[in-house]
């Protein structure tokens, strides 16, 4: 879902500042989709690792809590911005090329801003705010496989137990 939003934020940027869509945009486009991944995925792993579990109803309707990569003393989000940037300031290269060059690399550079903007973006907004509008959390159902299995060692438990006490 958040490559959806992401690549739809994207489009629209596009739209609005008239990007033109040539073979070096479509470059762009290839090149940033990793990178758009990534993001995402650093964010779950975070908010998978920093929660116990689902937010209470009342925090949920009330829009508190948790919010992913803004979260007091995370250290995701500067990460991520940084690790953005990084990329970012390696397409300044570009200014340095020949007037030739530059016109023709200019739209991947444009596309690829553009695509890591939004992609921080739904990041460090988006996908938080839809992970605890769902609600699920992976440590919930690893709990519940916990106790599943603690209850079942206790049946085996008993179990061996039982023929012992019989005879």
């Amino acid at each position: 879902v958040s490559l959806v939003v992401n690549l739809g934020l994207a489009f629209l940027c596009y739209w609005l500042l008239g990007v033109e869509l040539n073979l070096y945009a479509f470059a762009g486009i290839a090149v940033s989709f990793g990178i758009m991944i990534d993001n995402v995925i650093i964010i779950l792993d975070h908010l998978s690792r920093s929660s116990v579990g689902p937010l209470p109803q009342d925090a949920r309707r009330l829009n508190t809590g948790r919010l992913g990569g803004f979260q007091e003393g995370s250290n995701v989000s500067p990460a991520i911005i940084g690790a953005t940037l990084t990329t970012l300031a390696g397409l300044s290269v570009i200014w340095f090329l020949s007037d030739e060059l530059r016109t023709q690399l200019f739209e991947l550079a444009r596309v690829m801003a553009i695509n890591l903007s939004t992609s921080v973006l739904v990041a460090l907004a988006f996908v938080p705010a839809l992970d605890q509008f769902l609600g699920a959390r992976p440590q919930v159902l690893s709990k519940g496989i916990k106790e599943q299995g603690e209850k079942a060692s206790s049946i085996t438990a008993e179990g061996a137990a039982a023929p012992n006490r019989i005879s």
